[in-house]
């Protein structure tokens, strides 16, 4: 987070948190969180957004940080997000269950996902139990493709 730059403060739980402006997309209240049964630990539930399913996943497991930030009374404490870059995820055939780091993330095509700048491990898996792992470099600016084939 550059000095001088809008960014939005929020917090979570106790802990306060701000991001970059262009590094947030939109803002949408949660009116209602559907669970998901035997959903793994990082998925919060399903919500309809005009009309649009989107899966709610624990930020930690994407930006890959845990920040403690201890706050004084009446104080204030600047948190820098880390980087972000963008990865695109398809499959074929697309009846997978797409994985980020060992996190259960969606099913194809994952567009435009928003995940901290780095080295990232993409697991495909089938229904019929197949798997492949790729390797995803993810940099800021710059889109990654990832495509996972069960061949």
């Amino acid at each position: 987070m550059s000095r001088g730059g809008a960014c939005l403060l929020f917090r979570l739980g106790d802990r306060p948190f701000g991001l970059p402006l262009d590094q947030v997309g939109e803002i949408a209240p949660v009116e209602r969180l559907h669970p998901v049964p035997l959903a793994p630990r990082p998925v919060l539930g399903l919500m309809n957004l005009r009309g649009q399913v989107i899966t709610l996943v624990a930020a930690s497991y994407f930006l890959r940080s845990t920040v403690a930030v201890n706050v004084k009374p009446e104080g204030v404490a600047g948190v820098e997000a880390p980087r972000l870059g963008r990865i695109n995820i398809k499959a074929n055939p697309d009846n997978c269950e797409v994985f980020i780091d060992g996190a259960f993330v969606d099913y194809p095509p994952i567009l435009d996902k928003a995940v901290a700048v780095g080295t990232h491990n993409v697991a495909f898996k089938w229904p019929d139990g197949t798997r492949r792992d790729e390797q995803a470099e993810v940099e800021a600016g710059s889109p990654s493709y990832v495509m996972g084939r069960k061949d």
